[in-house]
């Protein structure tokens, strides 16, 4: 059996940039959702024509802000990559997610997302506002139970 292949889709947009950031991210009002779930799928069958036979063992959301994706975005995307790549029912779908997008996580479970990864930062208040951070501490342990409660895997950094 050939490798398992792991899907990296980047979406590189945020509502502020952190100063420490060196990431590819854009600050925009608004994102043609349509526009980059079409870019995304045909990047993904590009790749996929390139890899044909191998297995898909897990997507990365990562970003940027993932969990500003509408989730719907989300779930064509995963369901596309599931349906050019062979995978196990299993796939692990892992979305990175700012603490104060919390109002959403159930909605990217039903996506299809099985990990949600917090970017928590700190939990030291003076230290989240030099980071730039659009959380306070409370926030940060509300968005983990929150992530709990929907998901049986969760990490933070």
């Amino acid at each position: 059996m050939t490798a398992p292949l792991a899907l990296y889709v980047h979406w590189p947009f945020c509502r502020a940039r952190c100063p420490y950031c060196d990431f590819n991210v854009h600050v925009r009002p608004t994102v043609d959702h349509a526009r980059w779930r079409d870019a995304i799928c045909a990047a993904i069958d590009h790749y996929a024509r390139e890899a044909p036979d191998r297995p898909l063992g897990s997507i990365f959301f990562g970003g940027g802000t993932p969990s500003l994706m509408a989730p719907e975005t989300v779930a064509v995307i995963v369901e596309h990559a599931r349906k050019v790549w062979p995978g196990a029912d299993d796939v692990e779908t892992t979305l990175e997610a700012n603490p104060s997008d919390k109002a959403r996580f159930a909605d990217f479970a039903d996506a299809g997302v099985t990990r949600l990864s917090l970017g928590i930062q700190a939990l030291d208040d003076a230290s989240l506002k030099t980071l730039g951070r659009d959380h306070d501490r409370a926030g940060a342990i509300a968005a983990i139970e929150a992530a709990h409660a929907q998901f049986s895997n969760v990490s933070f950094d």
